[in-house]
């Protein structure tokens, strides 16, 4: 088909190359995570498999006859899951039309705010990927962090990472506007002679500090904690079991030396367990039965023995900011199949998204509509920090 002026096929393509400087624009998250996109079209539902490379460890070297075997080579694969489509759609007039001849920059302001849509859907569920997947916590829920001490908190995230060995290169942080507003007034943040930087001042945004490049984001989750809650009102529970092992991944609770206990338990909260520093994620509902006894499936898997009736303390509702390296989340877009001539895709290098324009011929009008097939998974939670807020 011909792509003079004007033609359906020529706005279809200048629509979708003129779009991503603004996808690219509201689309930030996207460019912090690990992307996989591919041409091969997929339908919603369809799984990709996402290659994470094994861990190696150093071996002294004994000269020998025989060579030793080499390290497994095989990559472990983690799965996402097509599970998201979305679509804007937009209205083009005839002036519209006559503008793309006239301007070469130039896009309906509709069009720009479908664009936008999409992005921020796509930025939302990314954030959203950490609930009942990220265990590493910081901060204290309900209160925004930075506060006294406020570098501490950057100082105790980026510990985290590393005692998890995360890579030092790549590491992002996204902040809700409360957190982002507390850290720019941070000394060690703004002030050139402490930080070796006026990049605060000059750009009027964090930057990079303490190893990690701090963002403002507009859609950080808020996780609203479950209704478990004890005879005193307080969010506890106490062990059921005495033989939990390392590496169990689920553990039976009941009321034990709290009198009673109701409510329910949900994918996100946090919680630890007395005698034990680690924090752990609650990864699925779970309700207290009338013999007051509840099952909680968690991450990571038990990092000591737990005994019997210790006390199991949850945290309080949260606002969700995150710090990660690029290998914790993962970002999977692919092309949908269609056999609509006035329908096409643009495959974009930086955000790792295909984006879909269609023209839809209906009863007396015509529909333009954007859409975008993707899925995201917290690959490695290991990689990633919940600085609470």
């Amino acid at each position: 088909m011909a792509t003079t002026a004007n033609t359906d096929t020529y706005l279809i393509r200048t629509i979708l190359a003129r779009s991503l400087p603004i996808l690219r624009e509201t689309c930030i998250m996207p460019r912090l995570v690990k992307t996989d996109f591919g041409p091969q079209a997929s339908a919603k539902g369809d799984t990709i498999n996402i290659p994470v490379a094994p861990t190696r460890t150093a071996a002294e070297v004994t000269p020998a006859e025989t060579p030793l075997a080499p390290s497994t080579t095989a990559f472990t694969r983690k799965q996402i899951k097509l599970d998201k489509w979305w679509s804007t759609n937009f209205h083009l007039s005839d002036q519209d039309r006559d503008q793309f001849d006239v301007s070469e920059h130039f896009i309906p302001d509709m069009a720009k705010q479908a664009v936008r849509a999409l992005a921020n859907k796509v930025n939302e569920t990314i954030l959203d990927s950490y609930e009942g997947a990220v265990w590493n916590w910081v901060g204290t829920a309900a209160t925004t962090p930075f506060g006294t001490p406020g570098v501490g908190d950057a100082i105790d995230v980026a510990r985290l990472l590393n005692e998890n060995n995360a890579p030092k290169e790549e590491r992002y942080a996204a902040l809700n506007w409360d957190a982002w507003s507390a850290a720019m007034k941070l000394d060690e943040f703004h002030q050139a002679h402490i930080r070796g930087s006026d990049a605060t001042i000059t750009n009027g945004d964090v930057g990079r500090a303490f190893g990690i490049e701090w963002y403002g984001e507009n859609d950080i989750q808020t996780h609203t904690k479950g209704t478990l809650v004890d005879a005193a009102g307080d969010m506890k529970a106490c062990i059921n079991d005495a033989a939990v092992a390392v590496g169990d991944t689920s553990v039976a609770m009941d009321e034990g030396t709290l009198t009673t206990i109701d409510g329910t338990v949900t994918a996100g909260d946090i919680f630890t367990v007395a005698g034990d520093t680690q924090t752990y994620t609650v990864t699925a509902l779970a309700t207290v039965d009338a013999s007051d006894d509840i099952t909680v499936s968690f991450s990571p898997p038990a990092k000591v023995a737990w005994t019997n009736n210790a006390v199991v303390t949850f945290k309080g509702s949260y606002d969700a900011n995150l710090v990660w390296n690029r290998s914790a989340f993962g970002l999977a877009s692919r092309p949908l199949d269609s056999d609509n001539p006035l329908s096409e895709f643009i495959m974009d290098p930086v955000t790792g998204l295909v984006l879909r324009l269609t023209k839809d011929y209906q009863f007396m009008q015509t529909a333009w509509y954007f859409d975008i097939l993707w899925g995201v998974s917290c690959i490695q939670p290991e990689a990633a920090v919940i600085l609470a807020g």
